[in-house]
């Protein structure tokens, strides 16, 4: 049995995915620029602060990196606050897990911000121990597993006994490169490549208390 969680937010342990997606439709529309189809794939596993560095080169922005995200913390600060809810199965996983003794805590590029209200609005704050973001663990992107490893060290826990739950390739990828189990919650929005991830993960599914059996 594993000894130590390690969750995702957005698309993961959150149906918050529909939150950017009106938040970059926003962004661009406001710049009367068309947002390619390639963007959210290629930002996905990226750090909050890298995925504006990146918007600010790629479209050749004005405003500083700390401007835009800014711009997206204000646009999408209310919809977390008052409206995101828990994805299917979410708090049930939560609540097996905690009695079964599993450690459990967050790694995610979410700004603590948005996470930390909508995390206790839904009842499952006390879950966790800690909330870790991608831009903490001095990691750019998910994928090198840099911020898994520097989770699984603050928990003291071995990787090998730690199960990660993402909903991105990059996510998979970076897991399964510390080795840990790496299981995807499908979301419709953010779950690109899915023939590939499946190929890597240890389960995939849209409901993650399906992944309670192979714990």
């Amino acid at each position: 049995m594993i000894r130590a969680g390690l969750f995702d937010l957005d698309g993961t342990l959150l149906d918050s995915m529909y939150v950017w997606n009106h938040v970059d439709a926003c962004f661009f529309a406001r710049r009367g620029l068309e947002m390619p189809s390639d963007y959210p794939r290629a930002i996905s596993g990226m750090s909050f602060v890298d995925t504006a560095r990146y918007t600010k080169a790629r479209f050749d922005l004005p405003e500083d990196v700390e401007e835009i995200m800014a711009e997206w913390t204000a646009l999408a600060r209310e919809e977390y606050a008052l409206r995101v809810p828990l994805k299917k199965g979410a708090l049930e996983f939560l609540r097996a897990l905690g009695e079964r003794g599993v450690r459990l805590c967050v790694v995610t590029t979410l700004l603590p911000e948005l996470s930390g209200p909508c995390l206790a609005r839904n009842g499952v704050d006390s879950f966790f121990e800690f909330i870790l973001t991608t831009h903490e663990a001095g990691s750019r992107v998910k994928s090198d597993g840099h911020v898994y490893r520097a989770a699984a060290q603050r928990l003291g826990v071995d990787p090998a006994d730690c199960a990660v739950f993402e909903d991105v390739e990059a996510g998979i990828v970076g897991a399964r490169a510390c080795g840990m189990r790496a299981y995807c919650v499908q979301d419709p929005i953010s779950t690109h490549h899915p023939e590939r991830i499946r190929l890597l993960a240890d389960g995939m599914s849209d409901n993650i208390m399906e992944f309670l059996a192979r714990l």
